[in-house]
């Protein structure tokens, strides 16, 4: 899988679980917290598998 494909699947992930963090928890910012932190994740998983 591509850095850019791991990037992107990662944060799409993050984002669900963001949105389900905030609508359970009422967090503020939760979406978008779990996009950057998805997004991260998926970057480091692509760039130890390269």
């Amino acid at each position: 899988m591509s850095v850019g494909a791991a990037v992107a699947v990662g944060a799409v992930i993050g984002l669900v679980l963001g949105v389900l963090v905030s609508v359970a928890t009422d967090v503020p910012l939760a979406p978008e917290i779990g996009l950057l932190l998805g997004g991260a994740a998926g970057w480091l998983s692509a760039r130890r598998t390269t």
